[in-house]
């Protein structure tokens, strides 16, 4: 097997098209079946573990929202023990944005959303001093591995 990075990260989901075609890959019952029931299913076998890394007062940070649903799920579970502050979504894509946001807003969470490039959002974020979850989610497949670990621990 070959793996292909993009070469610039800001160009993928740009469209809407490309956009709304990752949206609809969810519809897809392969997709469903084999990554997001997965993915689901990681989170809330782990979800003690990751709730650990939260405070009272977290910043929860999601890079590449998608259609929200994983931090939606984490942060319902961190909203019943009173540990989320602020909920940032940082994408290209408005219309990601716009779904994290109506989905996070239902929760009674603030919300923040920020239309740039990971870098540049979590340097905006950067003089928050707060502590921050940063829920990277299978974006991560979009960069290569010592690419996105740079732009995390320069932001951080």
């Amino acid at each position: 097997m070959q793996i292909h990075y993009i070469a610039k990260s800001e160009d993928f989901y740009k469209s809407k098209e490309q956009a709304q075609a990752y949206l609809d890959m969810f519809e897809s019952k392969d997709y469903s079946k084999r990554m997001v029931s997965g993915e689901f299913g990681l989170l809330q076998n782990n979800m003690e573990t990751i709730l650990e890394k939260f405070s009272n007062q977290t910043h929860y940070v999601d890079l590449g929202p998608g259609n929200a649903d994983k931090s939606e799920l984490i942060i319902t579970h961190a909203k019943k023990q009173d540990m989320i502050r602020l909920y940032t979504a940082i994408d290209i894509q408005q219309m990601y944005l716009e779904i994290a946001k109506e989905k996070i807003e239902n929760l009674k969470v603030p919300v923040k959303t920020l239309e740039t490039t990971f870098e540049t959002g979590l340097e905006q974020l950067k003089n928050d001093q707060t502590q921050k979850f940063i829920y990277l989610g299978a974006t991560h497949c979009n960069f290569k591995p010592e690419e996105i670990n740079q732009t995390l621990i320069k932001n951080m």
